[in-house]
């Protein structure tokens, strides 16, 4: 993802792996995985926390002008195939891969050890008893990313209306 890639980011990586002795570079995200590229003496794991390569072009959107479409749809097409091999073949030589879903790990070969490091979520107890006559939802997130612009239209158009349907209860809903 170029859209990440920046000089100053390759520098200050090298340097800190010569100055302070790294010995394994953890990769967040595929969008950091060019850093692979500049540091190959040093082994590197990244965290798959999906198959990026299904949600590229996940910036590209309906609400985009035909001339916009024209010019980033082959971008993002080498984006998508940039990723998939990238995430599927190991095509930057990575040493493991850590996964937190079982299915997205089945679908990558075998090039390299595998693992599964599922998000751990607990639920505790709440502190509060839920209100019988109201419940109230606040949702986080930023909306100039645009899966979660997407995905709360998604949610207010499908899901939202539904969820109204089968309650009683006083309900509010606050998009910040």
């Amino acid at each position: 993802d170029v859209s990440c890639y920046s000089e100053e980011a390759v520098a200050a990586a090298r340097r800190i792996v010569s100055e302070e002795s790294i010995d394994l570079i953890e990769v967040d995200h595929l969008q950091m995985a060019f850093v692979r590229r500049f540091i190959p003496e040093i082994p590197a794991v990244p965290i798959n926390h999906n198959i990026e390569g299904d949600l590229h072009p996940f910036w590209m959107t309906e609400r985009w002008s035909p001339p916009e479409l024209a010019v980033w749809r082959p971008f993002a097409e080498l984006s998508r195939r940039n990723s998939r091999r990238i995430e599927l073949r190991n095509s930057l030589g990575f040493g493991a891969k850590l996964f937190i879903s079982a299915a997205d790990a089945a679908r990558v070969d075998d090039s390299c050890p595998k693992y599964l490091l599922p998000v751990p979520m607990h639920a505790s107890a709440r502190t509060a008893p839920f209100h019988a006559d109201r419940f109230d939802i606040l949702w986080l997130g930023g909306f100039d990313w645009p899966p979660n612009a997407e995905g709360a239209q998604w949610f207010m158009q499908h899901v939202w209306p539904r969820f109204l349907e089968l309650t009683d209860a006083e309900v509010k809903l606050r998009l910040v």
